[in-house]
């Protein structure tokens, strides 16, 4: 009895027509995704300077960490505290 009143009213239709419409809104979502993600993709993340000032920031902290850890070996913990912060800056 309840099919012949789905048949007879449309439900079926409409709803297959809203799934329709719902789905072709998520293929338009999923498509624009997929360009900007191709898009983007083509950037480089980082500029050259970027990478070349990230490089020296390393060096830059792994040399403080080097130092911290000899000036706390050798008893210095002013020194080490001082290397921590400043390592520790933003």
């Amino acid at each position: 009895m309840a099919v012949s009143l789905c048949r007879r009213f449309g439900y079926e239709y409409e709803l297959w027509q809203l799934l329709e419409r719902l789905v072709g809104e998520c293929d338009k979502r999923v498509a624009r995704a997929a360009e900007r993600v191709t898009r983007d993709n083509d950037k480089p993340l980082y500029s050259a300077d970027d990478l070349a000032r990230q490089t020296e920031l390393k060096a830059t902290v792994a040399q403080l960490n080097t130092d911290m850890e000899a000036a706390a070996e050798e008893g210095d913990v002013d020194a080490a505290q001082v290397r921590v912060y400043i390592t520790a800056r933003p």
